[in-house]
């Protein structure tokens, strides 16, 4: 008998946890003679050195257990989690964590129900009872979060690879994105969740892919699942650390509030004093530099440039519409993780209106850039009606209402200066 065969079932008998018997009844089908024992070794390997955490030489042998057979669920579902336990992600750390920080939350809240009780008790806490409440609504209620971002783990070194700070506002720094293909390549968390996501794309349900997503434009495998749990869990979790990351920049802010640096740039538009010539000719120019920055950050036309098409704006869209439809496949999934990544959904939606039906989020989320544009049109429109027409020059007309269609301007309501 030969010694990889001496191997294979030594493994298989002893400490490798997906199911040989039913791996070996496909493999006659799918994969060719010659190469059938070689993918049984190579995958028993991968299995054997993942659950012994010896992660280096299990990512070496279920790459290669899936180069030599991509219509493997088991291979590619090995691969999806060696991925993840490249960048220190377990599936048990992730359920406890995320059960941890549950627990926490829980007694963080019932403390401050208490303390809230204690307050109410006494006659002079009435005032600051309500700005303690505001400031709350204001916080954008960020727990989710910043619970998923603990989980995570991902540093804010990496996360300022992802772009260029522009500094025009000292006070307000705004995040210029790279393209979402080369954040990809320069973070190393990111190019494993990529590769996790080709890896899995051609087990998961049809139903929930992006159709103007190039990398779920995979050959779907259409031979029996049994690893469905499994592959759905990978998809959506993938795409829920990029949407992390990507948020990141999107919304990039330094205070506390659930504003993003450039939706407050956007806003100290609308209130800047008009008094002089020169204060005309100021807004002018923030404008046009406002609408720059915008295009530069927003990308609405949905081309960042013509090697890397992909924005992040757009693939973090992609990426919300794959987690909220990507983890309802998942039957029995634990219901305060599910929560807490709802609600981190919800919070990355800063730019729009949200809703509760999983496939209204789906129609919203591809239907959000319309929805960003109408919102920055409508900021920058504002701004320039701050003046009434007749102040403003010809040439300054022309500027105004130029940068106004740079962001998309004509579909609300067209400032009077533009009319």
């Amino acid at each position: 008998m030969k010694l990889k065969t001496i191997l294979l079932i030594f493994l298989c008998g002893t400490i490798f946890n997906i199911s040989c018997q039913d791996e070996m009844n496909v493999l006659g089908v799918l994969t060719p003679e010659n190469q059938h024992e070689a993918f049984d070794v190579q995958l028993a390997l991968g299995q054997a050195y993942y659950d012994r955490g010896e992660i280096d030489k299990a990512l070496l042998h279920a790459e290669k257990a899936r180069s030599l057979n991509k219509s493997s669920e088991a291979a590619a579902v090995l691969v999806g989690y060696v991925y993840l336990a490249k960048i220190g992600l377990l599936p048990i750390k992730i359920f406890q964590d995320f059960n941890s920080e549950s627990e926490s939350e829980s007694e963080s809240e019932s403390e401050s129900e208490s303390e809230s009780e204690s307050e109410s008790a006494e006659e002079e806490s009435t005032e600051g009872s309500t700005e303690e409440s505001t400031e709350e609504e204001e916080s954008g209620g960020s727990d989710s979060l910043e619970q998923i971002n603990k989980i995570i783990g991902l540093s804010v070194d990496e996360l300022n690879l992802l772009g260029t700070l522009n500094y025009d506002d000292p006070e307000l720094p705004v995040m210029e994105p790279l393209c979402a293909q080369e954040a990809r390549e320069i973070v190393e968390t990111l190019t494993y969740m990529n590769k996790t996501i080709s890896a899995v794309c051609s087990f998961v349900d049809t139903e929930i892919l992006v159709a103007d997503d190039p990398r779920h434009q995979c050959q779907i495998n259409e031979n029996t699942k049994s690893r469905s749990v499994d592959i759905h869990f990978l998809w959506s979790f993938a795409h829920l650390v990029e949407a992390m990351a990507f948020n990141y920049v999107i919304n990039y802010k330094t205070g506390e509030g659930s504003k993003s640096n450039l939706e407050k740039r956007i806003e100290s538009l609308q209130n800047i004093e008009i008094a002089t010539i020169d204060d005309i000719t100021n807004l002018v120019a923030s404008i046009t530099a406002m609408t720059n920055l915008i295009d530069n950050v927003l990308q609405l036309d949905g081309v960042c440039s013509e090697s890397q098409p992909q924005t992040q704006l757009f693939a973090m869209i992609n990426d919300l519409v794959s987690v909220t439809l990507g983890f309802a496949k998942i039957p029995g999934f634990p219901k305060e993780m599910l929560n807490s990544i709802k609600n981190a959904v919800e919070e990355i939606n800063s730019f729009k209106d949200r809703s509760s039906e999983i496939s209204d989020k789906q129609k919203e989320a591809l239907d959000s850039p319309n929805q960003i544009q109408g919102k920055v049109a409508e900021a920058i429109g504002s701004a320039i009606d701050q003046v009434n027409k007749e102040a403003y020059s010809e040439e300054q007309i022309v500027e105004v209402c130029s940068a106004y269609d740079q962001v998309g301007g004509g579909g609300g309501t067209i400032p009077d200066a533009c009319l």
